[in-house]
């Protein structure tokens, strides 16, 4: 009769250790990235409103998310925004979501110790095989130093003109460098 050949099954373990390997690092450079950057890096799923947030959270608002669960919700956030700005960031927002866009805006938000804190927010909306958004991806930083110097450099202006309106002589302005003397 015939003979009996042994089979061999043998599966290529390579492919998926290397794919695991990959989404290691890839979860290793992001870990880094977002502990190296001054923000607050965010994942909205827009289905369910569950928020994924970096640890740059603790840094921007005094929370630790892994301590404080309410952070993972999309209205957390929302109700944080001073009611000055509030309107203006859902309804960007909202806009970004129905028009295919990004967005981008500044704004207050309550710091946990409740203080006020102005904030660079920057959102992109990632949308699925539909077109339909389903997440926003994006991050907030703390520019409440800048604002501040902005603000004070506004009023240092202001003032200078004020002065300037009731001067009765004439000022000067000498370059030394350039010799050049402008006067008002």
């Amino acid at each position: 009769r015939g003979s009996v050949t042994p089979l061999t099954l043998a599966e290529n373990a390579t492919v998926p250790w290397k794919v695991e390997h990959e989404l290691v690092q890839a979860n290793e450079r992001y870990r880094l990235a977002s502990e190296a950057v001054t923000a607050a890096i965010y994942d909205v799923n827009l289905a369910t409103g569950q928020t994924e947030r970096s640890s740059g959270l603790k840094s921007l608002l005094g929370f630790a998310r892994e301590v404080e669960p309410e952070t993972a919700k999309l209205d957390w956030w929302f109700n944080r925004i001073h009611p000055a700005d509030a309107d203006m960031v859902r309804d960007l927002v909202h806009r970004a979501i129905s028009e295919a866009a990004n967005y981008e805006a500044e704004y207050r938000m309550l710091h946990k110790d409740g203080h006020w804190i102005y904030v660079w927010d920057r959102g992109i909306i990632a949308r699925n095989a539909d077109g339909e958004a389903a997440r926003i991806v994006g991050s907030t930083q703390d520019i409440t130093a800048r604002t501040n110097v902005e603000r004070e450099l506004l009023q240092a202006n202001d003032r200078f003109h004020l002065a300037l309106k009731f001067v009765t002589s004439l000022i000067y302005d000498l370059d030394i460098k350039t010799g050049i003397c402008m006067r008002s």
